[in-house]
């Protein structure tokens, strides 16, 4: 998926709520979601952010820092669905190869040999 300049906010967002709310959850739903993420992150940056210090007319510090905690909480939240995709990634893989594996002989019991035997 790529950036969708055309996409509007609150489309971004409740695609995001749909993806959360929907029953089935799995590694798609995780790329998906970071995809969302990702693009509601640079429209917020461009829309809300970028505009603000372009324009010193319309420069508001406090309202800027507050669409700044916003879209690097989005940012956070998205590399933590990276991770957490990783993550499980990584564990389905050691999972696999845990099975493929031959199982281990039996252990045996060995005896200790005294002097003279």
């Amino acid at each position: 998926m790529t950036y969708e300049p055309n996409t509007n906010i609150q489309t971004l967002t409740t695609q995001l709520e749909e993806l959360l709310t929907a029953p089935d959850q799995n590694l798609d739903t995780l790329t998906r979601q970071t995809q969302i993420l990702d693009q509601l992150f640079t429209k917020l940056m461009t829309e809300n952010i970028a505009q603000r210090v372009d324009n010193p007319r319309h420069y508001n510090r406090d309202d800027t820092m507050q669409w700044l905690e916003i879209t690097l909480k989005i940012q956070k939240q998205c590399n933590d669905t990276v991770k957490t995709r990783g993550a499980l990634e990584y564990m389905n893989t050691l999972n696999r190869n845990i099975h493929k594996a031959p199982l281990s002989p039996h252990p045996v019991k060995i005896e200790k040999q005294t002097e003279g035997s």
